[in-house]
């Protein structure tokens, strides 16, 4: 991944938090940020509104159907749904360790998380983006 401190198209809060070194906020609103955008566009994208009994199986989903979902239907670009995925399968492997993941990982290792996820929540924000219009 490349250093992702330069040329953001926004400056917000996951910003503010990595330059702060608030890595355990920073990940978790990542993620936060992928579910959120990824219930927005399922919904979006079958034109179903959160209070509609049929959007319930949808939002039961996990967030990587939901991703595939979204890929399958055109909604979610090939490019942007490799970058999301690999976040979340980095976040999925860190999250379900037996220990907390947190304090084993060296600084580059969480400077690598931190551009994952700036590039991850910047995908998302685009696509709803996109997917609003």
């Amino acid at each position: 991944m490349n250093d992702y401190r330069t040329n953001r198209p926004r400056t917000d809060i996951l910003e503010e938090l990595r330059q702060q070194g608030r890595f355990s906020d920073f990940f978790l609103l990542a993620w936060g940020i992928i579910e959120w955008r990824a219930n927005e566009c399922i919904l979006k994208a079958h034109d179903l509104s959160s209070q509609d009994p049929k959007s319930k199986p949808l939002l039961k989903l996990s967030v990587g159907s939901k991703l595939k979902k979204l890929k399958d239907l055109g909604v979610l670009p090939v490019a942007a749904y490799e970058i999301v995925n690999q976040f979340k399968m980095k976040r999925n492997d860190l999250v379900h360790r037996d220990a907390l993941f947190i304090l084993g990982l060296s600084e580059p290792e969480k400077e690598e998380i931190y551009d994952m996820g700036m590039h991850a929540a910047d995908a998302m924000h685009e696509l709803i983006r996109v997917a609003v219009r």
